[in-house]
């Protein structure tokens, strides 16, 4: 798979895996070095020992022992993250090794088929635990990894326990073409009209300006605005991310968890109805733009396969949708957000028109308290990205542009912006739930 690294932001064709294992190697090997000049530290702090009269260790509160461990330990650490980026690299070559021999042997390849298993078995010998880390990836994967990690924020929701995070893991995050979400019986919130934040006359033609245009901060959950262009009547369609935990809140926690589950959640009702008060009917033109649930909700619309979807944009989005062969497909999706990571790498080839493509940037480098706050998954910081994405040279951004400025010249005939609310304040927890006094989550 071709990777195009434009500043920050890597541009990608799509795919689970987009891994450049030479660099994993070689990020090992400086590793290497470090922990060598580090052992060589060690050795001349001993060396200065008899240079210096030992009483003025204590004096400056330090021992030559304390600093000989201390350094040891880094070289220690050094070598232990070589030993994880070899590994790594190890299962990602694996990987690759057996999706080659497959495909060899669906072709008839046996030579082919014969290399790639001296590969896979030169591998296996000189990292035994690569087969082991595969298989287990293989089984709950990214989406359960992370799944776990976001339980705390999770835990208010009411989130059923058991057999429903093992399915929702079972899903990891995919939405096939073709797909119709499972009903719930659950009863459509009430749709609330509301004034709209601004009357923008142009449509956007680039990422960045479609990602502005996301209710935030407000009542408002989706923006939607009708176009007259020459063949017709086209709709751009702006969705809102989480904005809390229950109550008469429709864009929860339960509505992320149901979605994430193959249900159609009541935010996904909510936006259906939506879309049909705004005038939206099957096999009309639709631009969808959407962050983290709102990025969901767009996918599972678009991939119904029931509109004319012609370009479907998703910011932090938890889950990976195909919007079919004839919509342009652009995810963001940041490597330091669990929530993004949801999608469990997404699907094994490209969705989408050609040209469709996936963003990945890390927002903060370096872990720490900050990340508790999510700080990679706000919009704010995927307009960052998008922005860099528009500026980039990469011809893929071109083409999205382009399909973008079809709207280009349209006449704007209305903008709407909605909020939802539950018809009633009855929990919405199904059996097995666990609720948030007893969860702890208070």
């Amino acid at each position: 798979m071709v990777v195009v690294v434009t500043d920050e932001v890597g541009i990608s064709s799509g795919g689970a895996v987009a891994v450049d294992t030479a660099r994993l190697r070689d990020a090992a090997a400086v590793l290497v070095g470090a922990a060598a000049r580090l052992d060589e530290a060690v050795a001349d702090i001993a060396r200065a020992d008899a240079r210096i009269s030992a009483h003025m260790l204590p004096v400056l509160g330090l021992t030559q022992d304390a600093r000989m461990r201390e350094v040891g330990a880094l070289a220690d650490r050094a070598r232990e993250q070589q030993d994880r980026l070899l590994m790594c690299a190890a299962v990602y070559e694996l990987a690759e090794m057996r999706a080659e021999a497959a495909l060899a042997s669906a072709s008839g390849d046996a030579d082919a088929v014969a290399r790639a298993r001296e590969g896979i078995a030169a591998i296996e010998r000189a990292y035994p635990g690569a087969t082991d880390l595969l298989r287990a990836d293989a089984g709950l994967g990214d989406g359960w990894a992370w799944f776990t990690l976001l339980m705390p924020f999770l835990a208010g929701a009411g989130l059923a326990a058991g057999a429903a995070i093992a399915r929702l893991t079972a899903v990891r995050g995919r939405i096939p073409f073709g797909t119709h979400l499972a009903p719930t019986g659950r009863p459509v919130p009430e749709i609330v009209p509301l004034p709209p934040a601004d009357l923008s006359a142009a449509a956007p033609a680039a990422l960045a300006p479609a990602l502005g245009r996301i209710p935030q901060g407000g009542e408002a959950r989706v923006r939607i605005e009708k176009y007259a262009t020459a063949s017709g009547t086209a709709y751009a369609v702006y969705v809102a991310g989480t904005s809390g935990l229950g109550g008469d809140e429709v864009w929860d926690m339960l509505s992320n968890v149901q979605g994430y589950g193959g249900e159609q959640s009541d935010a996904y009702l909510a936006l259906t109805a939506m879309l049909a008060e705004a005038g939206v009917r099957p096999g009309d033109t639709l631009y969808l733009y959407g962050h983290s649930q709102g990025g969901m909700l767009v996918g599972q619309v678009a991939a119904t396969g029931d509109y004319d979807v012609r370009v479907v944009g998703t910011a932090g989005s938890p889950t990976a949708a195909d919007p079919g062969p004839e919509a342009m497909a652009v995810d963001l999706r940041h490597g330091d957000d669990p929530v993004a990571m949801l999608a469990g790498g997404g699907f094994a080839t490209r969705v989408g028109a050609e040209g469709s493509f996936v963003v990945t940037r890390v927002v903060d480098p370096a872990p720490g308290p900050q990340d508790f706050g999510l700080p990679a998954h706000h919009l704010s910081a995927y307009a960052e990205t998008a922005g860099l994405v528009d500026a980039s040279a990469d011809p893929r951004v071109a083409v999205v542009h382009e399909r973008m400025a079809e709207l280009e010249g349209a006449r704007l005939i209305s903008t709407q912006e909605f909020g939802a609310r539950q018809v009633d304040a009855v929990p919405r927890r199904r059996a097995g739930a666990v609720s948030p006094v007893a969860s702890g989550a208070g």
